[in-house]
């Protein structure tokens, strides 16, 4: 029997191009709302925990947000005007953000490892 013809992925750890109008927008009208499915008691058994020291630091992770944006630390496809992933360096720990709403630029983030990201971003400090 023929094996079926593999598709091409595309990779979401790639950065993606953006022109400085477009990091320019996205950075300004995107925001960090979270998600209940990374936060205690609501948790998914398999989704990584929000760090508890950033509980309640909403405008701080927005502020992270908007500058990997213009920095052009964002993946996967454009929707709308958004890019599908984000990724930020704190220190030693990597975040990503995934869209959650392309109309209002709305993110949702959790901590991933070192090694998950973007190769560029793997051993820098943002």
């Amino acid at each position: 029997m023929k094996r079926p013809q593999q598709r091409t992925r595309f990779r979401r750890k790639s950065l993606i191009e953006m022109t400085p109008l477009q990091r320019e927008h996205a950075a300004s009208m995107a925001s960090y709302t979270g998600s209940p499915e990374h936060k205690l008691p609501h948790a998914r058994s398999d989704a990584t925990l929000c760090p508890s020291d950033l509980e309640g630091h909403q405008q701080e992770i927005t502020l992270w947000l908007r500058n990997a944006i213009a920095e052009g630390h964002a993946g996967g496809f454009m929707e709308g005007a958004f890019p599908r992933y984000v990724w930020y360096r704190d220190g030693e720990r990597l975040f990503e953000g995934r869209l959650t709403n392309q109309v209002l630029g709305e993110y949702k983030g959790y901590p991933i490892g070192s090694d998950e990201g973007p190769v560029e971003l793997r051993s820098q400090n943002v």
